[in-house]
């Protein structure tokens, strides 16, 4: 599964990267940044310095982050269970330095704020009944 990080402010790669390595992140076998703990497993995804401009869903970002989207970082979970809070920690140490949403690519657009009302667990991005598939 993956989420993607959506920013409404340019977001330098180094300081991006500084960012996950203070969240123990580190470079894995591809040179992708990786945060794990013990089976958990979120590999990051950009910034790139750029984005691909989508007409549509760029307005619906705008209206929920109150700016243009500037950046964005896709976050690709590992299936186990501890995953998605591990995504979380990511999306909320960065909210701390930049505006930003989160696109679940299932069902919605969330703040930080708004995942933190979220019942704790493997479903934290996702509200579908059956949680974690």
């Amino acid at each position: 599964m993956t989420v993607m990080l959506v920013f409404g402010e340019p977001v330098d790669p180094d300081a991006f990267h500084d960012l996950v390595t203070g969240l123990d992140g580190e470079p894995d076998t591809s040179g992708r940044l990786r945060v794990s703990r013990g089976a958990d497993h979120v590999w990051i995804h950009g910034p790139e310095g750029h984005r691909v401009y989508d007409p549509e869903d760029d307005a619906e970002y705008e209206e929920k982050l109150g700016s243009p989207p500037r950046e964005d970082v896709t976050l690709e979970l590992s299936r186990s269970p501890g995953s998605p809070e591990l995504a979380l920690e990511i999306a909320e140490a960065a909210s701390r330095r930049w505006n930003l949403i989160v696109d679940n690519d299932e069902d919605g657009l969330f703040t930080p704020a708004e995942l933190r009302t979220h019942p704790p667990g493997p479903s934290v991005f996702w509200t579908w009944p059956w949680g974690w598939a």
